[in-house]
């Protein structure tokens, strides 16, 4: 049997396996796009069983001397016949007879027995084993844990799988085009020890719709992203207010302060099943971190811009006629910038983009926001790292009203006048 299982044979049967896609050819960011390996409804393989035949005959023209000493059925032994001729053979009388008979016509007798092979066909375990890869449009095999996730494990006939999705800029009225992948499975077939080489199954093409994600500069009164309550160095009780500037280019589709909210929270929830990709996961963290700032602020101002070249004309916390306005000139301690990778602003501690009193640029990168918690510094560090761009150091001095001595810029923070995306 061993003797009929070939690799060759394991080879012809694997051609009635087929891969298919069991959900829909578009996904969606966070949708998972599903796929099995279909066998055939039986896999048999033809044996060859030995069969036994025996045979016993005799020839219709013999004629014996003594009638009725074949016992029936013909093909019981014919021992006992022998003993009965043996016996009635040695009464003399007898023997007189048979041996004036025995001239009679001859004939044969016989038996035969033998053994032959029938092809049969027979029910053989053949089992499948599976693995899956990912490509992209250009034909690359594309990584786990870069380019998507596996919620189920990637050697089962049955998986499922979760395809980063290309990112982009959110902008009014804009078509989202897919982009392609595809998935293919590799399948193993194994019977009685007998194993076939790995064997591809043509490619399924599955399409994958990008993410918008939106341009969202955040700036927060208090470092740490409006969470450290009143600075050291910032007596002035108005920093107390959890205050803060949300900021979109004119072509967001977020027009006002809510579908910003709203669609950080989406973000957040889109990118939570790619926590296994690490640039997706500090996106969804990206995001979450600046809803709970904005939402968990006591005063913000939307700004729909993409520039402002004055931040003494946004008015944050509005008091009482006797009391002094907090505007947005030289009272930002933070910021968050949201964004597809290459989202830039430049933000200036002097009016008018002007670089002579210090100057800095943010840049999200894979991981789609940049921060920095605490601009406290000539040089402050951004989250993730290396975000933050330096474009001239802090410098000249600042005049703040009558009877406040002038002081010397030597930081970004509570110095910001002017800002741009770039």
């Amino acid at each position: 049997m061993a003797g009929a299982v070939t690799v060759d044979l394991l080879k012809d049967l694997a051609t009635g396996v087929q891969a298919v896609r069991t959900g829909p050819e578009t996904v969606a960011a966070g949708q998972a796009a599903a796929f099995r390996v279909l066998k055939p409804p039986e896999l048999k393989l033809t044996d060859l069983v030995s069969r036994q035949i025996d045979v016993t005959w005799f020839a219709k023209n013999i004629r014996f001397p003594t009638p009725g000493v074949l016992p029936q059925p013909l093909k019981a032994t014919l021992a006992p016949p022998k003993q009965v001729l043996d016996n009635v053979c040695r009464i003399p009388f007898v023997r007189q007879v048979l041996t004036a008979l025995r001239p009679g016509v001859p004939g044969l007798l016989g038996q035969a027995g033998a053994s032959f092979m029938v092809p049969t066909e027979v029910s053989v375990l053949v089992s499948l084993k599976a693995r899956w890869k990912v490509f992209d449009q250009a034909g690359s095999q594309l990584s786990e844990g870069d380019a998507f996730v596996s919620t189920t494990g990637m050697n089962l006939s049955d998986v499922s799988v979760l395809l980063a999705p290309p990112v982009v800029e959110a902008r009014a009225g804009m078509t989202l085009e897919p982009v392609e992948r595809s998935v293919q499975a590799e399948i193993q077939l194994v019977a009685m020890g007998v194993e076939s080489p790995w064997l591809p199954l043509p490619k399924i093409t599955v399409k994958v719709l990008p993410l918008p994600v939106p341009k969202v500069a955040v700036f927060f009164l208090q470092p740490g992203y409006g969470k450290n309550g009143e600075p050291a160095y910032e007596p002035d009780s108005c920093t107390r207010d959890r205050a803060t500037v949300v900021m979109v280019p004119p072509h967001s589709p977020f027009k006002n302060l809510a579908e910003v909210t709203n669609r950080l929270q989406e973000i957040r929830a889109l990118l939570t099943p790619f926590n296994g990709i690490v640039r997706l996961a500090a996106g969804g963290s990206g995001a979450l971190a600046a809803y709970n700032a904005i939402t968990g602020a006591t005063n913000v101002h939307f700004i729909v811009a993409n520039e402002v070249s004055d931040l003494n004309a946004y008015t944050l916390i509005q008091r009482a006629w006797y009391e002094n306005d907090t505007e947005a000139e030289d009272e930002i301690s933070s910021m968050i910038l949201i964004g597809p990778k290459g989202s830039k602003i430049d933000c200036f501690n002097g009016r008018s983009f002007g670089t002579g009193e210090g100057a800095l640029r943010v840049e999200t990168g894979d991981e789609l926001y940049a921060g920095i918690p605490d601009l406290h510094s000539s040089s402050p560090g951004s989250q993730p790292a290396n975000k933050m761009q330096r474009l001239s150091a802090p410098a000249g001095q600042r005049f703040e009203s009558l009877g406040q001595p002038i002081r010397n810029i030597t930081t970004f923070g509570n110095e910001f006048s002017s800002l741009r995306f770039a």
